[in-house]
């Protein structure tokens, strides 16, 4: 991809003009490509590129939550954020073991810890996409089959150093649930950012 990039950047750079056309019949993400990079001849593409090419430098990911199938409560492993600006959870939930329904649910929430030891919810306004439920810092209530099949998402703007997912599993689960969570931290102030292995 990025040899993709370098050429484009190549076949643009001097031009006074051009003409971005996407393919026919375009879907939404050929759409915003040709906005992208009409916003990037508007706005130093040169810029745009360097940024490109320092994501995989600036996104540590790690998984703090195996893909399994599960009938109850869950803690995820805890990712520190001392010294990234942001900090995500990524949860990716397969099809639901019973049928869900307002009795029988899931609570995808994010708890918080100054230490890594004491964890408490979240507040809802610390993160994105709070929905009302049980607990406060509840991202996602998947409490129907609409929810099977699908990610979710919360970012923490909070002041704690440690974040972690937790599932809680309201009703009878007689049946597992498959669902597993990344964490993203991004912003480090020490760049490049070492993976995990």
């Amino acid at each position: 991809m990025q040899e993709k990039l370098d050429r484009l950047l190549k076949a643009l750079d001097g031009a006074e003009k051009a003409l971005i056309i996407p393919h026919n019949d375009p879907d939404p993400d050929a759409v915003a490509s040709a906005a992208a990079l009409q916003y990037g001849r508007r706005h130093n593409i040169q810029r745009i590129s360097k940024m490109f090419r320092d994501f995989e430098n600036n996104l540590r990911h790690d998984q703090v939550l195996a893909p399994e199938s599960r009938t109850t409560d869950t803690n995820g492993s805890s990712i520190d954020l001392l010294g990234y600006r942001h900090g995500a959870i990524y949860v990716n939930v397969g099809t639901a073991g019973i049928t869900l329904d307002s009795s029988n649910y899931i609570c995808l929430e994010l708890e918080e810890s100054a230490d890594d030891s004491t964890w408490t919810d979240c507040a809802d306004a610390d993160i994105t996409n709070a929905v009302t439920a049980v607990n406060t810092g509840t991202f996602a209530k998947l409490s129907s089959m609409a929810y099977d099949n699908a990610v979710f998402m919360t970012q923490y703007s909070g002041t704690k150093r440690y974040i972690r997912p937790v599932l809680n599993y309201v009703g009878t689960h007689g049946a597992g649930t498959s669902i597993g969570a990344i964490a993203f931290r991004a912003g480090d102030q020490s760049l490049p950012v070492t993976q995990a292995t």
